[in-house]
C-alpha cells in the first residue's frame, strides 16, 4: 500500500480525540461539493442548493426549478450523485473563484449515449471562456488558464461514460489533464480571456450542458503538489471506486 493510501485510511479510521483527514486538510480548498453528504432529498427530486463544504459557503445554486439537477441515489459505487440532464440543467456558484492558477477534481459519469457536452466548472457566460474544465462534442478536453485553452487530443467518450476520476491543475501557466490517474497529452492553443469560475455543468453564452452525473468536486486555488494530487486521487478513488 503507498503511504498517501495508508495516511487516507487511518486517519479516516481514526475516532476520539484524532481529527479525520478530510480535503480540507490541504490548504486552498475554494470548493467542495460531495453529493454523498446530501440530506433531505428523495431519488429524483430536484436539487435547488449543492451546499459547499468547503467552509467557504461557496453553494452551487439554481433558482428556475425547470433548470436544477437531479439528486440519484446509488449511482456511483453505491453512493449518491447529481444528474445533469443535458437540456438545461446547471448550477451557479455563490461566489465566483479567480485563481490564476487551480486544481480541480470531479467524480463523475457521463450519460450513455449523450452527444452532447460534458461541462465541469466553468466560466458560463464569456465567449472564449473554458475555465477550467470542458469536454466537447469532438472527443477533447479543454480549458482556459492564464495563456489560453488546452486541447487534449484523442477522444475520451467510451472512458467518459464509466465512471471516472478527472483532475485537470494549472502548472506554471500551462493546464495539465488527468483522467483516471493518468496524464493526457495535448497542445497548447490560444482561445479567449481567461474569466472566472462561476458554474457547474453550463456554458450557456454556446448552449453547453452538461448531460451527466457527478458524485464530488474539488476545486484548489494554487496548482496542487504531485504528492496532494496523488493523495486526493487515493482518496476519491477509495470513496467512489474509480478507476
Amino acid at each position: 500500500m503507498n503511504p498517501f493510501r495508508r495516511r487516507i485510511q487511518t486517519a479516516m479510521q481514526s475516532g476520539g480525540g484524532a481529527a479525520a483527514w478530510t480535503p480540507a486538510s490541504i490548504a486552498g480548498l475554494q470548493l467542495w461539493l460531495d453529493a454523498s453528504q446530501i440530506t433531505g432529498l428523495n431519488d429524483g427530486d430536484a436539487v435547488a442548493t449543492w451546499s459547499d463544504l468547503s467552509g467557504n459557503a461557496n453553494n452551487a445554486v439554481q433558482a428556475t426549478a425547470s433548470s436544477r439537477p437531479t439528486y440519484q441515489t446509488a449511482e456511483i459505487n453505491g453512493l449518491p450523485a447529481v444528474q445533469f440532464d443535458g437540456v438545461d440543467d446547471f448550477f451557479d456558484l455563490t461566489s465566483n473563484i479567480n485563481a490564476t492558477n487551480f486544481t480541480v477534481f470531479i467524480v463523475g459519469r457521463k450519460s450513455t449515449g449523450a452527444a452532447l457536452h460534458f461541462v465541469g466548472v466553468c466560466a458560463k457566460g464569456a465567449a472564449g471562456a473554458l475555465a477550467p474544465l470542458y469536454y466537447g462534442g469532438d472527443g477533447n478536453f479543454y480549458t482556459q488558464t492564464q495563456t489560453g485553452a488546452y486541447r487534449v487530443t484523442g477522444s475520451q467518450n467510451a472512458t467518459l461514460q464509466s465512471n471516472f476520476l478527472y483532475a485537470g491543475y494549472s502548472n506554471a501557466g500551462s493546464p495539465q489533464h488527468r483522467l483516471n490517474r493518468v496524464l493526457l497529452g495535448g497542445s497548447n492553443t490560444s482561445s479567449g480571456s481567461p474569466t472566472a469560475f462561476d458554474a457547474i455543468g453550463a456554458r450557456t453564452i454556446f448552449g453547453d450542458y452538461a448531460a451527466q452525473f457527478v458524485g464530488e468536486v474539488l476545486v484548489y486555488d494554487s496548482s496542487l503538489s504531485a504528492g496532494d494530487i496523488t493523495l486526493l486521487e487515493d482518496y476519491l478513488q477509495a470513496k467512489w471506486a474509480t478507476p
